[in-house]
């Protein structure tokens, strides 16, 4: 468990396995960045990653926005109480946003190539925009 704001720099990472991180989290151009089982109670803002990025089982009782990452993003079977923003993001690979329930907007721009479900939906309680309007 960790109480106060979590910020990760430039060249290096971050992986949370089955953690709490009570407060914000903020990664700007890390190599990675992974939170698999956290709950994280706080806005989550991941951008520049060079390397993998991938959120997945996990709880973010707050905004999460994820912004021009270059490795790979992956947003699975998470759950956000707040609104989600999906922009910018490139990789060899779709971005995956697939068997999330959020409680707010999810809106997705300009990700190239762009987002998928892998054929598994995502419980928006708000409106879905962009290029993440049917998934």
């Amino acid at each position: 468990t960790i109480a106060g704001p979590v910020s990760i720099g430039a060249g290096a990472s971050l992986r949370v396995s089955g953690g709490t991180i009570n407060g914000p989290v903020s990664a700007t151009r890390p190599v990675l960045f992974e939170l698999s089982g956290t709950t994280v109670s706080g806005p989550v803002t991941v951008a520049g990653t060079t390397g993998a990025l991938e959120i997945r089982m996990a709880r973010i009782n707050g905004p999460l926005s994820l912004v021009a990452n270059l490795g790979g993003v992956r947003i699975d079977a998470v759950t956000v109480s707040g609104p989600v923003s999906v922009t910018g993001n490139s990789g060899s690979q779709p971005v995956v946003v697939a068997a999330n329930t959020i409680s707010g907007p999810l809106a997705c721009s300009g990700n190239t190539p762009a987002p998928v479900n892998e054929g598994r939906a995502n419980t928006v309680r708000g409106p879905a925009s962009g290029q993440c309007a049917r998934l």
